[in-house]
Formats: C-alpha cells, sequence, structure tokens
C-alpha cells in the first residue's frame, strides 16, 4: 500500500507542476501584446487597439528603424513606413516580418487657387529623400511645372512657408493639410486642396489596389504571429467594416488619446479620416503593387519577407 500511496502523490505532484507550467503560458499569453507606430496616420489606424494593448507612439522614423532592426526588441507589432521596414528585410537586418498595408498615401497640394500649378510660385514639399519627394517626383514631373520646388526639412515647415505666403503651392499630409487651410482662413489666406496625390499615382502606375500607393506596414516580430492574430483581425475589421459606421468611428474618436495618436483633435480626426486612406490589406495580396512601388527605393521585394500570418 505504501508503494501505491508513494505513486499517487507523485501523480498528484506531476500534475500540479503541469497545471502550473499551463497557467503561467496563458498568464503570458494573456499579457498585452506591445506595440510601436509612428503618431498620425499610422497610430490613428490602431484606433481599436488602445485600451487593450500596450501601444506606444512616437514622432519621426529614427526609433521606428532602431527597434527593427534590434533582435531583442520588446515591441510584438511595430508599425513602419514599408520602404524602410523591407529594406532592413532585404538586408538579413530584422527579426520582424511583413504582414500587411495599414495605412495608404495620404498626401496632398495645397494651393491659393486650382490653377496654381500652373502658375509661376514656390512649391513648397518635404521628405526630398523618402516616401513624399518619391511621390511627387513619379507623380508631377518637376521640369514640366513652371513652379520652383523648394524641399524643406519637415511638413510644419511647409504649413509655414504656406501661411508665410513664401510658396503658392505646399505638399502636405492630412491632417496637417486640413489644418494649414483652417489656419490660412483665420489670417484671411485662401487655401485649398488642388490635387490628391493618390489619384494621380494610380493614373500613372498600373495598381491592383483602388488606395494608391502603400505608406504604413504592419510588421511582426519572427514567432509572434499566433499570439497576434485577434490583433490583426481587429485592425482588418475596424479599417474595412466598422470605421464606414460614422457614429461609431465619431464615439472612438472622441473617447481616444488624440495628443498620444498625433492628431490635433477628434473632429479633424473625423473630418480628414477618409484622406488619412486607413485599409488594412494582406502583403500577401499586394506582390505585384508592392514589387514595382519599392522599387523605387531601390528594394527588391520578395515573399520572404511575408510573416506566416
Amino acid at each position: 500500500m505504501k508503494w501505491m500511496k508513494g505513486l499517487l502523490l507523485t501523480l498528484l505532484l506531476l500534475a500540479g507542476c503541469a497545471n502550473r507550467g499551463s497557467n503561467e503560458t496563458v498568464q503570458k499569453d494573456q499579457e498585452p501584446l506591445m506595440i510601436l507606430a509612428p503618431s498620425g496616420a499610422p497610430a490613428l489606424a490602431l484606433l481599436p487597439l488602445y485600451g487593450n494593448y500596450d501601444i506606444e507612439t512616437v514622432q519621426g522614423s529614427d526609433v521606428i528603424t532602431a527597434e527593427l532592426a534590434r533582435t531583442d526588441s520588446m515591441y510584438d507589432v511595430i508599425v513602419a513606413p514599408i520602404n524602410t521596414g523591407t529594406k532592413l528585410l532585404a538586408e538579413g537586418k530584422s527579426s520582424y516580418a511583413l504582414n500587411a498595408v495599414l495605412t495608404w498615401g495620404n498626401l496632398y497640394l495645397v494651393g491659393t487657387s486650382p490653377d496654381a500649378l500652373q502658375e509661376s510660385g514656390v512649391l513648397a514639399a518635404f521628405g526630398e529623400a523618402a516616401v513624399p519627394g518619391m511621390i511627387l517626383k513619379n507623380t508631377i514631373d518637376p521640369d514640366t511645372l513652371p513652379l520652383q520646388v523648394t524641399y524643406y526639412n519637415a511638413v510644419n515647415e511647409v504649413q509655414a512657408a504656406l501661411l508665410a505666403q513664401k510658396a503658392n503651392v505646399g505638399l502636405m499630409a492630412e491632417p496637417a493639410a486640413s489644418a494649414t487651410i483652417a489656419k490660412g482662413k483665420e489670417n484671411g489666406i485662401d487655401l485649398q486642396i488642388i490635387a490628391d496625390l493618390q489619384t494621380m499615382y494610380l493614373e500613372t502606375h498600373e495598381m491592383t489596389n483602388p488606395y494608391g500607393y502603400p505608406q504604413a506596414a504592419l510588421f511582426i516580430k519572427e514567432g509572434r504571429e499566433e499570439a497576434c492574430k485577434e490583433l490583426i483581425e481587429q485592425l482588418d475589421t475596424f479599417s474595412n467594416q466598422s470605421a464606414k459606421d460614422r457614429q461609431t468611428l465619431k464615439k472612438m474618436l472622441e473617447e481616444a488619446d488624440m495628443e498620444m495618436i498625433g492628431m490635433p483633435n477628434a473632429s479633424i480626426a473625423l473630418a480628414t479620416w477618409e484622406r488619412q486612406n486607413i485599409h488594412y490589406v494582406p502583403a500577401k495580396d499586394l506582390k505585384e503593387d508592392l514589387s514595382s512601388f519599392l522599387a523605387l527605393f531601390q528594394v527588391t521585394y520578395s515573399e520572404d519577407m511575408l510573416s506566416r500570418q
């Protein structure tokens, strides 16, 4: 009987260990996933995730690039400019993989009149070697413009040039474009959106998607694909279905931390929502579009870049 009791005790101990291990695994999986994203439209695209995940937003792309290149990064998901992320993947310098395009182009030309592109003056632009400058050069041939193209360091400097009337036209992203038009009105300066670069890009390039060129993409840390499955479904459902309900979107925006997201306020975020061009589309469905777009940045697209999710 003693050996029987000993056997039972051993089995109970083993079962207890197994249960503790199982609980620890569940607890680990239940820890909030950590997400890093640039402020602005990419952070706005994460609207359904705030409160349920550990999300950090940053200005600029320096921190984003550094984390994508780290093998020990603490982030499960990183939202990054697609050209930046795929360049690291092509060079074998990242432990992340491309899951989907999350935001598409949101670049517009703001000018003093619809005819400003045919008149002499200055076109203030930003991001000469980045996506904004590359898209401008590949949608409008600068040599055909009577305007002098002048590049600034950031979009806020383009805004300043327009408001100081040092430029007739400005290359701007939303919501900065709408905010600049509003500020111009306050100062007696009549500004308006005179060109949609997404539409122009679609007209000048063969694309399989209706949104224009890809901008920010979702990169998932290798080995975390299964843990991110629900998160991905939420982003897909929200951007392609739920956000179409104006009242639902309005309520979510009003409850969100606009300062953290990098938006002036909920009203502007709502008013510019369509022009923010937020649509989750799996990268595996965009092979041709990604290949042609990344070629602009001397990045060769490969399906090896894709996540297993």
